[in-house]
């Protein structure tokens, strides 16, 4: 058996792990690296939110709602109002909006809301200072039933698919 030192180890592996140890820990931890959007052409809009956003992180709580500013309960597109403000007193601090329905050359979303309006809302929030979020919900590529016919569509349109 090999010769070991005093705590325990054989001298044959205390060379190898005092090297490794050393190299590991050489140049001390890395340097931090500053956050920044993984999109490298971001513009000058997008840097302004992830800064605002990050400064916000863990100090406040950024409440949204969807067309808030579109329809709310017993009201349908009437100017200036928001359940959210008239709930909580000041309007909510990110607008979501749905453009399902555009992939159909309609005229409105699947929430009946007209894309011309909804482009004009979108501006209002965002002079407002509001975070704007887009989703689409679009309608099934291959049946043409809505975003939530669970009819497989993947493999129909993918090469060698069906469609």
């Amino acid at each position: 058996m090999g010769q070991r030192s005093r705590r325990g180890l054989p001298r044959s592996a205390a060379a190898p792990l005092a090297t490794l140890l050393l190299a590991c820990g050489a140049g001390g931890p890395p340097e931090p690296r500053r956050p920044a959007p993984v999109d490298r052409h971001a513009t000058s809009e997008t840097h302004a939110l992830f800064v605002n956003l990050r400064l916000l992180a863990g100090k406040a709580l950024l409440f949204g709602h969807q067309d808030d500013l579109a329809y709310g309960v017993r009201w349908f597109a009437e100017p200036g109002r928001s359940d959210v403000k008239e709930t909580a007193g000041s309007y909510p601090a990110v607008y979501g909006w749905d453009v399902g329905g555009l992939e159909w050359d309609g005229g409105a979303n699947l929430d009946s809301v007209a894309f011309g309006r909804q482009r004009d809302w979108i501006a209002e929030g965002y002079r407002r200072g509001g975070v704007i979020t887009l989703s689409w919900h679009m309608r099934n590529p291959v049946t043409g039933g809505n975003a939530w016919d669970t009819t497989q569509a993947v493999r129909s349109i993918l090469p060698g698919g069906t469609q």
